[in-house]
């Protein structure tokens, strides 16, 4: 069974679609990671609930505002490889 059949996509064309995948699986990598490492953050830090609450509401606010500008930027350009390109880099 090739790879065509269950995309749809030639393997030659598949670049696009790795690079979506991996930059969407790293958004939630480093969600993760930051949920995983909080309560250490807490304890090391000696912040209480308030405090880490805000961290995470920080952590999602922050989110939203890359995603929202990036997207309207993305969408006006029509350049999405070059910017997924972009983000995985940085």
């Amino acid at each position: 069974m090739s790879l065509a059949r269950w995309t749809g996509v030639e393997r030659k064309d598949q670049g696009p679609a790795f690079l979506t995948g991996l930059g969407h699986g790293g958004t939630h990598w480093v969600a993760g990671i930051f949920y995983i490492l909080l309560p250490y953050i807490n304890r090391e830090f000696g912040l209480s609930y308030a405090q880490a609450g805000t961290l995470v509401a920080i952590f999602h606010a922050s989110a939203f505002a890359a995603n929202f500008v990036s997207g309207l930027v993305v969408d006006m350009s029509g350049r999405r490889v070059v910017f997924q390109v972009i983000s995985l880099l940085m």
